[in-house]
């Protein structure tokens, strides 16, 4: 099993505009007609990222926790996040499940993958591996590479879904297509091996060193280990 614990629309007004009894494209709003959220929230969300990204969790979460509270997926995230590490804060996973949960209903995929993983290792919530593949697969849906990744190692192995090497194939390769090094190495041995495919050497061989180019230290060693630098 492996661990990975390891996303503001302005909504605007305009009026139509009749011209010879025909109607047309509405001019865009003056920037006095526009409907932006409070300075208040503005100024928080932005306390809210930047607190966060340099790792000042007590200030982030006193930004954050607001704009989650109203709503805002990007701060429900984070805001979890900083809970489930509990850098700063009182740790809590409870709370982190809270609003990580919160952030994937609203179909955040980071945070799909999050609560994915907090059911695949039983983090804040009851270890329940058909779970965490229902919230893994949908992030893996809209786009998120890791997700897509991790779904495929689940159906190579059968853990929270059917082992089914040809969908472990199919998901490694919409990861190795969006470039993430990890998932093109696997689908690269998947393929030296003829496991879930026809066995294609070569094919395999470019797959792990894409993958050693793209930085990806295992597949380096292999390329190594075999006489293939």
């Amino acid at each position: 099993m492996r661990s990975s614990l390891c996303i503001l629309a302005a909504v605007v007004t305009g009026l139509f505009v009749v011209n010879v009894g025909a109607a047309q494209e509405p001019p865009p709003p003056a920037d006095d007609q526009r409907e932006l959220p409070p300075v208040g929230d503005w100024r928080l969300k932005r306390q809210c990222i930047e607190a966060y990204d340099e790792r000042d969790y007590a200030t982030a979460e006193q930004a954050c926790k607001p704009l989650a509270e109203k709503g805002d997926v990007e701060a429900q995230r984070k805001l979890g996040m900083i809970y489930l590490s509990g850098y700063g804060v009182f740790n809590t996973e409870k709370r982190a499940e809270k609003w990580i949960r919160k952030a994937a209903e609203q179909g955040d995929p980071q945070a799909q993958f999050t609560l994915g993983t907090m059911y695949l290792h039983g983090v804040g919530v009851a270890k329940l591996e058909p779970f965490a593949a229902q919230w893994i697969m949908k992030a893996a849906q809209n786009g998120h590479v890791e997700a897509q990744e991790t779904l495929a190692y689940m159906y190579l192995v059968g853990q929270g879904v059917e082992k089914n090497p040809s969908k472990a194939v199919e998901w490694y390769t919409r990861a190795a297509d969006n470039g993430y090094a990890k998932a093109q190495y696997n689908l690269g041995v998947l393929y030296y091996k003829g496991r879930g495919v026809v066995q294609d050497v070569d094919k395999g061989l470019r797959l792990i060193k894409k993958a050693a180019d793209n930085g990806y230290e295992e597949a380096k060693k292999t390329l190594e280990m075999i006489g293939k630098p």
